[in-house]
Order: structure tokens, then sequence, then C-alpha cells
């Protein structure tokens, strides 16, 4: 099985030049074509740009954030191969104190943070249950809440894998990430990787790869990881987003 995680960036007012998203879904959506994950989860994902995005082969999952702000309606869509899976069940909760309740937020976090969630059922009857976050890009504090909110979600059914994947903002040296690792028994995906380098380029700086990932794909330990990429995708001098999409094999 084949599992991409890879942050889009939202297109806003701020974004300018060869950064807007008319100049990089081309580039997003041949990705997809040459990688051919069976599983994707994107996060910063807004319902125009889904509009042009070439998703023949998939069916997706995952609602918005927030209903009324058009700036932070993004969603974290997990997308999967529809002639190969069946659906079990789906859900879009919030990092809060009321999971429930649709634009709920951590205290500090500016934006609504989400986690979309779907049970997926494969052709040999196996279950998967995968798990698409976005956590605070601000604060350390904010992300350990969300973290623990995440925690509670996460149902650790020890006959059922799970993958948990996203942007966390955050490097794997941060106790947080540990915390998550340590507490659900998790492969990480750069323990699998043979170039490591950062994920996350900046739209307003030099990219510098000397420094650590901060986009993640874990597994449960029933599921094995044999092969991790971190795929730079620069064409044209452009890049397709402001992260790059990480890929695992996953058996």
């Amino acid at each position: 099985m084949k599992v991409m995680s890879f942050n889009i960036k939202n297109d806003t007012i701020f974004t300018i030049g060869k950064k807007r998203w008319p100049f990089r879904y081309a580039a997003i959506n041949e990705i997809i074509k040459q990688e051919d994950p069976d599983i994707i989860g994107m996060q910063e994902v807004t319902d125009k740009m889904l509009a042009d995005l070439d998703l023949n082969n998939y069916a997706y999952v995952g609602s918005s954030r927030n209903r009324f702000f058009d700036l932070a309606n993004e969603k974290n869509i997990i997308l999967y191969k529809k002639a190969d899976f069946k659906v079990l069940n789906s859900k879009t909760i919030w990092l809060s104190s009321a999971p429930e309740k649709l634009g709920s937020r951590t205290f500090g976090s500016i934006y609504p943070r989400i986690c979309t969630f779907l049970s997926l059922q494969d052709k040999n009857y196996q279950v998967y249950n995968i798990y698409n976050t976005h956590l605070d890009h601000l604060f350390g504090f904010v992300r350990h809440a969300q973290i623990n909110h995440l925690l509670h979600f996460i149902n650790r059914n020890n006959k059922i894998p799970i993958v948990v994947m996203g942007d966390f903002n955050t490097t794997i040296r941060s106790k947080y990430i540990q915390q998550l690792i340590n507490e659900l028994n998790l492969n990480n995906c750069y323990q699998f990787c043979d170039h490591l380098f950062s994920t996350h380029i900046g739209l307003f700086s030099n990219f510098n790869k000397n420094l650590l990932p901060i986009d993640y794909i874990f597994t449960s330990k029933d599921l094995t990881i044999n092969k991790t990429i971190i795929l730079d995708n620069k064409t044209n001098d452009n890049y397709a987003s402001d992260h790059l999409p990480i890929i695992c094999n996953i058996l």
C-alpha cells in the first residue's frame, strides 16, 4: 500500500506571484499521476482547489474546519482509490475540548484545527483506520494540547492497523511528537528514509534542506514501512507547494 501525505498550500490573498494556486495545481496533479498512491492525506484544501485536482481514480472524505470564514475554511481530506477500498466509517473532529462542535478551538489557536478519520477495508478484507491532521503553526503549548485531543480521539484497537499522518508543524525532536509515538507505539516513517531533510519550503524565505521534516506518516507496529521518500517537487523553477510530499510504502 502506497501512502502519501501532502500539504498543498491554501491559496490566499497573502500568496503572491507563481506561488498562487493557478500556477501550481498542474504540478500537484502530475505528482499524483506519477506516484499513483493508494491513499493520500492532504492538508490546507479548499473546495475551490478541489475543483482543479484530477482525482478521477479517487474518492475522498473530510469536512471544512470553519463554516463561515473563507480564509480559514480548509479541509484535511483523505483520498483513497475508490476501486480498491470500501469505506466503513468516516468522521471529522475538532482538536478542542468540544470535538464535535464545528469551528471549536484549543486555547491559543488562531484557527480551528481538525482531524479527519477514515476506516477502510481493502479487497482482502483487511481494515485500516486512517487519521489525517494539521496542528497549530505558532505555539508549542497549543500543539501539545492538540496532540492530547488527538490521542483521546484515536481508538487503538489492536486488531485494526492505524495510519496517522499530516502536517504537525514541529520536528521529531519535539516531546509532543515523541508523546504521540510512545503512547500509541507507532512506527515513525523517517526511520525508513535514506535522505532526511526539511519538508517545509516556506514561501517567503530560502529553502533550508538542513532542517528536519515537520510532515509525518506514522503507523502502528502491525504494519511495516519498508521505504519512505521525501519528494522534491520543484518543476520549472517553481514548487508545487510550500511543503514537500512524503510517500511511504506500507506492508
